[in-house]
């Protein structure tokens, strides 16, 4: 039985002398790739920041109505493709409460975000054309559970215009 195994393994390094010893036969030749990175950039109310001040919001008058706020914003693009889309989010942290509402530093309150009179969930995606972006609004939102407290309060959120 020994003898099969120094066989074995005599005819495995032989295998593996074989193999190794191999010559590679064939061509080779560079493969070089080229393109041109380009960017598109769009500049959202002319690299400003977008400020709404919703002044003296009651407590007790919050209803998701009351309050709103056009967002006046501007959309510009360097050299714009119509063969290509154009998307705009909002990026924020939404409310436990409203998926399209900005969570603001006042417990209960947020800010919901609409598009075209309508909810707009946040960080999601919307397909916009160039020369007419949506109407953009907000208006303070409330959570039931929660009873509001005389506080000012602010909220932040991100407007981004991207080519898909």
């Amino acid at each position: 039985m020994n003898q099969y195994r120094g066989l074995s393994a005599a005819m495995l390094v032989m295998a593996l002398s074989f193999q190794a010893g191999a010559t590679q036969t064939g061509d080779q030749i560079g493969v070089t790739f080229h393109g041109v990175l380009k960017q598109r950039p769009c500049h959202i109310n002319g690299d400003r920041d977008i400020e709404v001040h919703f002044g003296n919001v009651g407590i007790n008058k919050v209803d998701g109505s009351r309050y709103l706020q056009k967002v006046s914003y501007s959309l510009l693009c360097d050299d714009p493709d119509a063969g290509v889309s154009l998307m705009l989010s909002v990026k924020g942290t939404p409310t436990s409460f409203d998926l399209a509402a900005v969570s603001t530093s006042a417990n209960g309150l947020g800010v919901r975000i609409l598009q075209d009179g309508k909810p707009f969930t946040l960080n999601g995606r919307m397909r916009v054309t160039y020369k007419t972006p949506p109407k953009l609004e907000v208006v303070p939102v409330k959570d039931p559970g929660v009873t509001l407290v005389e506080n000012p309060f602010t909220a932040t959120a991100t407007l981004l215009a991207e080519y898909e």
